[in-house]
């Protein structure tokens, strides 16, 4: 066979990278999904950057701990990212 190209065997990348876009997906709920995960980010990072400053372990940002820094608009928007997640939570749950 000398005019035919052999593809690799697929390989599974882990459990982790299962819920990546990778062109096609079977999930219906992936876009739901990455939405929750980056907003989980978001205040995890924002939570790990002020325990960081307060330990002394990285130098003072000016970023606010989510939920209990008055902050003002960080406030606002980390209660309107938790909104958005209980709005995607409460739609799966009652189903499409």
């Amino acid at each position: 066979m000398v005019g035919k190209k052999q593809t690799p065997p697929k390989r599974e990348m882990g459990r982790l990278w299962t819920f990546l876009p990778s062109g096609r997906s079977n999930n219906p709920f992936l876009l739901e999904m990455m939405i929750i995960l980056g907003i989980i980010f978001s205040i995890g990072l924002q939570a790990l950057v002020n325990i960081g400053t307060a330990t002394g372990v990285i130098p003072p940002t000016g970023v606010t701990l989510p939920f209990v820094s008055y902050g003002g608009s960080s406030l606002v928007m980390t209660s309107v990212m938790i909104g958005i997640i209980l709005g995607i939570v409460r739609y799966d749950v009652k189903g499409r």
